[in-house]
């Protein structure tokens, strides 16, 4: 290939053996495995806090409030306040 890196010294080896454009230079594709894992860890997490949520107001669309409210200060997001039972 003539000198210069060539594409598995430049982008890595994945696990399956072959050269990896989304592995990029000073980053493993180890690396970016664990980070998928995480991420998908963390969706669970978030499913089941969904979930919960839910149950505890119902009819309540909390997500496209908290959507609406993304970019805002804790002091503009109003307070859900406690549940009475």
């Amino acid at each position: 290939m003539g000198l210069g890196p060539t594409p598995t010294t430049y982008f890595g080896v994945c696990s399956r053996g072959a050269a990896c454009g989304s592995c990029s230079a000073g980053h493993s594709c180890a690396d970016a495995t664990a980070l998928k894992e995480e991420l998908r860890e963390v969706k669970k997490h978030m499913d089941v806090m969904a979930r919960f949520i839910s149950r505890q107001f119902p009819g309540q669309n909390w997500m496209e409030d908290a959507e609406n409210n993304q970019g805002a200060t804790s002091e503009a997001i109003p307070s859900m306040g406690s549940r009475a039972s």
